[in-house]
């Protein structure tokens, strides 16, 4: 059975050190936990990581992209997931360098709206090293039942973009950072792993689900 990996901030590695073409020992550090998933876990160590290095020229902004490649070879995995910091740095640039396509998850307020319009601008920019890099869509959270929230998630809808059905809030996903487990494992049936198992759904077979824009 194949197996899907998300690659988060990994722990006890400096990812600006892996060199294209070398078999590399970050494997070693995929811990099965759940079936069907690898997961190369992290923590804040390595914040240090940011556009510093790349504007130095000490980081290798390939690295992600490389072993994206290696692992195709392998056809180890149907799907690679890089879960990125909420900034834009040397960890987001080398991802996008590496990526097929990007899922953009949003809070419907107005700082994440205005920082989402940059993002823009910078996924435009990767497209230089990356012409094959593509906007999947717009994945609103943490949604609630508001005027301001549903006008903005009109006005979202509206802008022309790829949108995904929104994720509701709920406290079950807070909780779930103390369980230490997946929100399917620890409440299923929570309104935020309904949406987001119907999110999955769309975005893996996007001409059996609800059509977002």
């Amino acid at each position: 059975m194949k197996r899907y990996v998300i690659q988060r901030r990994i722990h006890n590695w400096d990812p600006w050190e892996v060199c294209p073409g070398r078999e590399y020992d970050t494997l070693e550090e995929v811990k099965a936990a759940f079936p069907g998933v690898d997961l190369l876990a992290g923590d804040d160590s390595l914040m240090d990581l940011d556009l510093t290095k790349a504007e130095t020229g000490t980081a290798k902004a390939a690295v992600l992209r490389d072993m994206a490649l290696l692992l195709a070879e392998e056809d180890r995995y149907d799907v690679c997931i890089v879960d990125c910091p909420p900034a834009f740095n040397a960890a987001s640039a080398a991802a996008l360098a590496a990526a097929d396509e990007v899922i953009i998850p949003i809070k419907l307020d107005a700082f994440s709206l205005r920082g989402m319009t940059n993002l823009l601008r910078q996924l435009a920019n990767a497209r230089t090293i990356n012409p094959a890099l593509r906007l999947s869509g717009i994945l609103p959270t943490m949604w609630y039942r508001s005027r301001r929230i549903q006008e903005a998630e009109e006005t979202l809808r509206g802008s022309g973009l790829p949108v995904f059905p929104h994720i509701r809030r709920t406290d079950k996903v807070d909780e779930m950072t103390f369980d230490q487990e997946p929100l399917i494992v620890c409440n299923p049936r929570c309104a935020a792993c309904v949406d987001y198992r119907r999110f999955i759904r769309e975005w893996l077979n996007p001409e059996g689900g609800t059509a977002h824009g």
